[in-house]
């Protein structure tokens, strides 16, 4: 039927493209649509039936001029179009333009939101710029061009764009997390991939949006040390850092080559994000669970939306308070720093000492508040420290804080390493 319109009114609307006006045009339908008639219709009338009667031609006399009929107008339509365009085309053709309006729509929604959450994160323009581009441009490539292989853990609600911010338009899962921090994190963390994406899905609906990814990235290459000891602190903990990461977890090369090679599913299941496009089901996995009204995304997303916009984001609740480590898992933490600042500088005797007084002055601490709190209660407590006792071991250290405050400036990491970022498969 759109396609008889346009044809029954090509001259008028080539005649618009050369004068680039359309008020013509938009008066001339609206005169057509007005003169519409439902009634039989009459020979007298202007738009006139062409043998075998079936296909309408217009005529442009002056004086009056009676309405086509809408029996008219739909069998001229079936006669000129119907035998070419079926529901396989129009779906054809949709696909061929779909990827071109998501990338349209998507860059839109990517400016909205770098223009939010620059007051929240304060970082550099450009930085935060590259970070999102770079997390839209893998979003798109990994979702339309994969199979995904899992739904979400959880029920997400009924999703509308209206009531999610922008940042939260997009959003990735355990593997194309992977797949990205790889590519843009310095490479003595990526083996820590699998332990911050838990970190960061807090709602453990197996996804994340762009603020937490932009947050994790700015943060590991800023100059806060302070921030980036509580991060590798909180993401030690066993809720992260599950039993199975255990083996090879600190090796460089089994880590890569579990990451890229692994053929058995991942910790984290891919998940499927839900959009407007999708079926809204929720299934809990333990029956008699109810999920916290306040925890779910939905609820989240609208009260973040309404939030003061220049309220600096701080990154997951769990940072806010970590829970003590106990002796294994800070054993653990004391190698991953031990990663982190000397892989790469290992002729660095300064900071490999330093490393010791860290291990040996957080011992020292948590000894002297076991006896304490042994002679007290007359059990012996387990080991466990604290994050501040950690903190202020650090402190002390100054080779520590100054290897931790070494910043990475993102925009030209990320440019330089772009092409080099394939598609989730």
């Amino acid at each position: 039927l759109a396609l008889e319109l346009l044809r029954l009114h090509l001259p008028i609307f080539s005649g618009s493209l050369e004068r680039e006006e359309i008020t013509n045009t938009l008066l001339h339908l609206s005169h057509f649509f007005n003169r519409l008639s439902s009634e039989s219709s009459s020979p007298n009338i202007r738009y006139t039936l062409t043998s075998p009667e079936l296909s309408l031609r217009l005529f442009f006399p002056d004086g009056h001029e009676k309405p086509v009929t809408v029996e008219q107008l739909l069998k001229s339509a079936r006669f000129n179009f119907g035998g070419t365009i079926t529901f396989e085309r129009i779906e054809e053709l949709r696909m061929a333009c779909r990827l071109r309006v998501i990338h349209a729509l998507s860059d839109s929604s990517v400016r909205e939101a770098i223009r939010f959450l620059q007051p929240q994160l304060s970082t550099r323009p450009e930085d935060l710029a590259a970070v999102c581009f770079a997390y839209r441009e893998h979003y798109v490539t990994s979702r339309y061009y994969r199979i995904q292989q899992a739904q979400p853990a959880v029920q997400y609600g009924q999703v509308s764009s209206l009531n999610r911010p922008s940042y939260d338009m997009h959003r990735i899962d355990a593997d194309q997390f992977s797949s990205l921090f790889r590519s843009q994190a310095p490479s003595t963390w990526t083996f820590l991939a699998l332990p911050l994406f838990r970190l960061l899905d807090a709602d453990l609906d197996n996804l994340i949006n762009m603020r937490d990814y932009a947050w994790l990235l700015l943060l590991i290459a800023s100059s806060d040390y302070r921030r980036k000891l509580r991060l590798l602190f909180t993401v030690h903990s066993p809720d992260y850092i599950l039993p199975e990461d255990r083996n090879g977890f600190w090796d460089r090369r089994s880590s890569a080559s579990s990451l890229s090679n692994n053929s058995s599913p991942p910790i984290v299941e891919c998940a499927e994000e839900l959009t407007e496009e999708t079926t809204v089901v929720g299934i809990m996995k333990e029956e008699g669970s109810k999920c916290d009204p306040s925890s779910a995304p939905e609820f989240r997303s609208r009260k973040d939306s309404f939030r003061f916009i220049n309220v600096q984001y701080t990154g997951p609740e769990a940072l806010e308070a970590p829970a003590a480590l106990t002796k294994p898992s800070f054993i653990d933490l004391l190698k991953t720093i031990n990663f982190i600042l000397l892989n790469d500088r290992k002729s660095e005797h300064d900071l490999l000492h330093a490393l010791a007084r860290l291990g040996q002055q957080c011992q020292i601490t948590v000894t002297r508040r076991n006896s304490t709190l042994a002679a007290e209660s007359g059990a012996e407590p387990e080991w466990k420290i604290e994050f501040n006792d950690f903190q202020n071991a650090v402190y002390c250290i100054p080779e520590l804080v100054l290897a931790f405050s070494q910043p990475i400036t993102l925009a030209s990491r990320i440019n330089r390493n772009g092409d080099d970022l394939a598609p989730t498969t």
